[in-house]
């Protein structure tokens, strides 16, 4: 599992990153791997990343849902059209 820090984008820059890219995830910016917010709220609902809010908490899914949805209103929209076609087995980008 991968720990990051909430932000709009989310950069790991861990071992498990080359992973999430070979499963199509993300995309390379040097050596890191920046997702979307979209990518991030799957892979933290999928058990496979965990978020820290600014107190080093983790933050659950609906939590960031609700964070994410700040920024742009209709994110748990895309967020399950995102989810059902990452489960048909598509690479969203």
């Amino acid at each position: 599992m991968i720990t990051t820090s909430f932000a709009e984008r989310i950069t790991i820059d861990a071992h498990e990153a080359q992973q999430l890219a070979d499963a199509g995830f993300g995309a390379h910016v040097g050596k890191k791997l920046q997702l979307t917010a979209l990518e991030t709220h799957y892979l933290l609902t999928a058990g496979k990343l965990c978020v820290l809010d600014g107190r080093k908490k983790p933050l659950t899914p609906e939590q960031f849902e609700r964070r994410a949805s700040k920024s742009e209103p209709q994110f748990w929209i895309r967020a399950a059209v995102y989810a059902d076609l990452r489960t048909r087995g598509y690479v969203v980008k």
